[in-house]
């Protein structure tokens, strides 16, 4: 296997483990832990947020912290001590303190992983296969999105204790993948430049502002999208009173959309550009949230299903590229780790904003609405990204 695969397979599988795993599989085992006693519905939830402050701060460490020439022992102990904690997670009746205690390692390594891992990748791989990388790299959210949402709450019906276990199991299979892998990779096809992470020097003040607009523009996705990542099952089965069985189809969907997300951002900026496909992208994920504020019929709620899953790791796939051609690969880490802390941020305050919002009486269709309202925001935003990058098609990476 040559140097190249053998990097998508790293990044792939640390994006799979990162989202799919370490974050999205708890929305799928959450109902189950309830129904079968695990812990109350508040703590439940309550776990969900821990998780993601452990994002946050993960995102912040790979960033800040780590340093270049230690970051494959990193991305591989991320990987170990992520599978770890989901195992430990399945250990019934303790202290409320041990489940916090391992969610918030289980977002750690999570953010870690989402930062080091594409980062690694790609400031090792020639500039003509990035686009290509990035493709299969980001594919592992949407295939661990797929694995949470189908097979897992199956598992997880009939023991939750086992779910966790399973999903113990095959992330530690997969982390022996990545450490097979990168002992096997080596510097010598192209050699990273390290670059200050902290400076700014080196940058013109346009790239700085077009960076920030990129990041801005994925903030915004972060909150426009939290309806539809923690209250779609539940606004389906309580406000909408479909059965059960719909609401999991409608969850499968949007897993069945991730898995194609990546792909559908390679081919958009083949055909397009960076810049022509983050407007039509864009343009498709307002329409994709907007649909539940208006039409709740399965047919219109099918369609947004997929239309979210499908664009949530685009644009995660579309960010990360607009930043490496922005910023250059040498600085990508840690442009990308604003980026992710930007999005972690931006979840957990958006999430305890909405979650406030409908205690004091509002509806959910409500918030499809607003979430909605700010992805129309970060589409002008990559408007006006469009029309200065079509002014200077001379920047210089």
């Amino acid at each position: 296997m040559g140097q190249f695969y053998r990097l998508c397979i790293i990044a792939l599988l640390a994006t799979c483990l990162g989202v799919g795993i370490f974050r999205f599989s708890y929305t799928a085992l959450m109902p189950m832990t309830i129904d079968q006693h695990w812990w109350s519905a508040s703590f439940a939830s309550y776990l969900s947020s821990a998780n993601l402050l452990g994002y946050l701060l993960g995102a912040v460490i790979a960033f800040t912290v780590i340093k270049p020439k230690i970051i494959p022992q990193s991305i591989l102990f991320s990987a170990l001590l992520g599978s770890i904690s989901l195992v430990l997670c399945g250990l019934e009746s303790l202290p409320h303190l041990w489940y916090i205690f391992w969610r918030v390692i289980s977002g750690v390594t999570g953010g870690v992983l989402m930062v080091l891992a594409p980062s690694y990748a790609l400031s090792h791989t020639p500039a003509e296969q990035r686009h290509k990388l990035s493709l299969i790299a980001f594919s592992g959210i949407g295939i661990g999105v797929l694995l949470a949402t189908t097979i897992l709450p199956k598992i997880a019906s009939l023991n939750v204790a086992w779910a966790w276990y399973i999903l113990g199991i095959f992330s530690l299979i997969a982390s022996l993948v990545i450490y097979i892998l990168l002992k096997q990779t080596h510097s010598t096809t192209v050699n990273a430049v390290v670059i200050p992470t902290a400076s700014f020097t080196k940058l013109t003040s346009q790239q700085i502002i077009l960076s920030s607009m990129v990041i801005i523009a994925y903030l915004c996705c972060a909150i426009a999208y939290i309806p539809h990542s923690l209250f779609w099952v539940e606004f389906i089965i309580h406000q909408l009173h479909f059965p059960v069985a719909v609401a999991n189809f409608q969850w499968m969907l949007y897993g069945l959309g991730a898995v194609f997300g990546a792909l559908a951002a390679f081919c958009c900026v083949h055909r397009w550009g960076i810049w022509g496909a983050m407007i039509r992208l864009y343009v498709l994920y307002v329409i994709g949230i907007f649909i539940p504020s208006i039409f709740t019929t399965p047919l219109f709620l099918s369609i947004s299903s997929l239309i979210t899953g499908l664009l949530n790791p685009a644009v995660v796939s579309l960010s990360s590229t607009a930043l490496l051609y922005l910023v250059s690969p040498a600085r990508h880490r840690f442009f990308w780790g604003i980026n992710t802390t930007a999005f972690a941020i931006a979840q957990l305050v958006g999430g305890l904003l909405m979650s406030y919002l409908l205690n004091l009486g509002f509806h959910y269709q409500e918030l499809f609405f607003m979430g909605g309202c700010i992805m129309l925001f970060a589409l002008c935003l990559t408007v006006l990204l469009y029309l200065s990058m079509n002014k200077n098609q001379g920047l210089s990476n």
